[in-house]
């Protein structure tokens, strides 16, 4: 190994980084430890960083959204720290600019989570915009823009002893027999370091408030409009990445779909355990 590469387990999901600094590599392994492995026996990214171009001033990290190009055979995300270039076969560069260390940082992980999320199709897999809970063994996904209870909701779950997987994306992989939701590194419970996991999706759920908790079904043109809206870094059309609609097909067909209305409390966690399998 080299030694300015560090090399991932992302629950399944092989990530090698090299030309790292050595300040770059002590915090990276540092935020990443439990995920930390010395061998790879394939890596799903290989990611070459570089720094360069117009420093950054300040030391804190830019909130706003990315910019860039993407379509089925590469992608190129831009935010003021950096970008990333990666292509279909998983080759990455990622240029950060010179900056503050923790600015780096959240710069280096941020663009990588986009790149692995653009590639995650290669494997019928997606990031979604959602909020996720493991309740019972099984992985259920709060699906919605901003603002539609998903950090509520995931906090509820949370304090009632599920085991929170994010609250704002969640990474999924379509690789083999059934959809699973990851344990990942990227926009995780700070409170509880992740460690990789992975479990079967118990269900995918689109939020609606009221009085009491209930599942109502969901149409499957909500359910298909809601996926693709909050498919991550990827082109919604199909004439620039047709892979993002292959995977909708196999989430609606694989995993029970439903709106979950819910109020500030955690009873909708038994509601869920209807949606296992074997349950009437």
């Amino acid at each position: 190994m080299r030694p300015d590469e560090l090399r991932f387990d992302l629950s399944g999901i092989g990530l090698r980084v090299s030309g790292l600094t050595a300040e770059q590599a002590d915090a990276l392994h540092a935020e990443w430890s439990g995920f930390r492995v010395e061998t790879l026996r394939e890596a799903f990214l290989d990611l070459a960083v570089e720094v360069g171009g117009e420093p950054v001033r300040g030391e804190t990290p830019f909130a706003g959204t990315f910019e860039g190009s993407f379509d089925a055979s590469r992608a190129l995300y831009r935010i003021p720290e950096g970008e990333v270039r990666v292509d279909a076969q998983g080759a990455a560069t990622l240029r950060l600019a010179p900056a503050a260390p923790n600015v780096q940082l959240y710069a280096l992980i941020n663009l990588a989570s986009a790149a692995v999320g653009w590639r995650l199709p290669a494997r019928d897999g997606a990031a979604l915009h959602a909020a996720g809970l493991v309740h019972r063994g099984r992985a259920f996904l709060l699906v919605g823009p901003s603002g539609s209870g998903k950090s509520t909701w995931a906090g509820l779950g949370k304090a009632a002893g599920a085991r929170l997987l994010s609250e704002d994306t969640v990474f999924v992989d379509g690789a083999g027999a059934g959809a699973q939701a990851l344990s990942m590194p990227f926009r995780h419970d700070r409170e509880n370091p992740p460690t990789p996991g992975r479990w079967p999706l118990g269900g995918i759920l689109f939020p609606s408030w009221g009085s009491a908790a209930r599942i109502e079904p969901a149409s499957p043109l909500r359910a298909r409009a809601s996926l693709t809206a909050n498919f991550l870094f990827v082109a919604k059309d199909l004439d620039s990445d047709p892979r993002p609609s292959r995977v909708i097909d196999r989430l609606l067909s694989q995993v029970p779909c439903r709106t979950l209305v819910f109020a500030r409390d955690a009873s909708f966690l038994e509601l869920l355990e209807s949606l296992l399998p074997g349950r009437p």
